[in-house]
């Protein structure tokens, strides 16, 4: 009986997932859209606000230009809203049906993943939803502001990474104050928000450390193709799982059985890619480069990528992260900015 214990399971845990993609696509759509027409405005605020330091009329500037960026602050919060609330439904949708399938396949294992989304989701979805309440009123305060567009060297440096499966044009980038955010020294991201912190992250400067752009867009990435509930995922990792959230965790999730880059913990996912981007290799012919990402262009034909750590071959985990990066689709109109 154990062989249809683990086929129902299989099922249920397959079904689980097609209705997870569905609904998350609606919520990502809505959400997105609602941040665009935020940054829009907020833009044209802004542009107003030029004009008029143009015509000498600094005072209204500075009106147009604090307008425009709590304007784009609170679409922020309501976007941020949808999705936490949307995916948290979802998590309650599919943990329903990872439970009673765990139930009825007497899978333990299932049962407990139906309660991780359960949690997950609505530990994340609070967390989320305060820490933009508090983003909006540093806006409003002003203490902070919003995040810049993504540079076009930043931009290519990513794609190389994600392709299409990251909507670059949502990601902003806010490298000046960040009020209460800058209680600790490290940079951290906030929904499609990352805040470097002083970090520069500049592709074209040697002196800059782009490595840490690529490691908080992989948080980017799990939010838009997980929602809040990685945010839950990733406060459990640091509560339960410390290890895993340092720098190398990826070590730590191997040795403790988790061979596949999906199964590693949050910020595990991120220092992985952050070490490939960093250290991993591409050879076409007889030339050998490494670095800066090159691993990123190999094609599995005429070049060919190699990730190796403390002199062991990790080339096959980095190709299945690859492959699990790359073949999710995304589904938000900000993606053609």
């Amino acid at each position: 009986m154990k062989w249809l214990s683990r086929a129902i399971a299989a099922i249920v845990d397959a079904f689980a997932d097609v209705v997870d993609a569905i609904l998350t696509a609606v919520v990502e759509f809505a959400s997105d859209l609602i941040e665009m027409i935020g940054h829009g405005l907020g833009a044209f605020f802004r542009w107003l606000a030029d004009y008029a330091e143009e015509g000498d009329h600094g005072n209204n500037a500075a009106a147009l230009r604090w307008i425009g960026n709590v304007i784009e602050s609170a679409f922020g919060l309501v976007a941020t809203a949808v999705k936490a609330v949307g995916s948290f439904a979802i998590d309650l949708i599919t943990g329903a049906i990872r439970i009673a399938g765990g139930i009825l396949s007497l899978n333990g294992k299932l049962f407990l993943e139906g309660l991780d989304d359960t949690v997950s989701g609505f530990v994340g979805a609070v967390a989320i939803i305060f820490l933009k309440f508090v983003e909006l009123l540093q806006t409003i305060v002003p203490v902070e502001q919003p995040g810049r567009p993504l540079t076009p060297a930043e931009r290519d440096m990513l794609r190389r990474i994600y392709r299409h499966s990251l909507s670059l044009g949502a990601i902003r980038v806010n490298d000046r104050t960040s009020g209460f955010f800058s209680v600790n020294p490290w940079p951290f991201t906030l929904g499609n928000t990352i805040f470097l912190k002083g970090e520069n992250v500049d592709p074209a400067d040697p002196a800059g450390n782009p490595f840490v752009l690529v490691h908080e867009s992989v948080h980017v990435w799990q939010y838009q193709h997980e929602g809040s509930s990685y945010i839950g995922r990733a406060l459990g990792n640091a509560a339960f799982e410390p290890a895993t959230n340092t720098n190398g965790g990826w070590l730590v999730d191997i040795a403790a059985g988790r061979l596949r880059w999906t199964d590693f913990g949050k910020e595990a996912q991120a220092w992985f890619v952050e070490d490939v981007f960093t250290v991993g290799q591409l050879t076409s012919g007889s030339a050998t480069a490494s670095g800066h990402g090159v691993f990123f262009d190999a094609d599995g034909a005429g070049n060919i990528g190699s990730f190796v750590w403390s002199s062991v071959d990790h080339t096959a985990l980095a190709n299945d992260a690859v492959v699990a990066i790359r073949r999710r689709v995304n589904f938000r109109l900000s993606q053609f900015l």
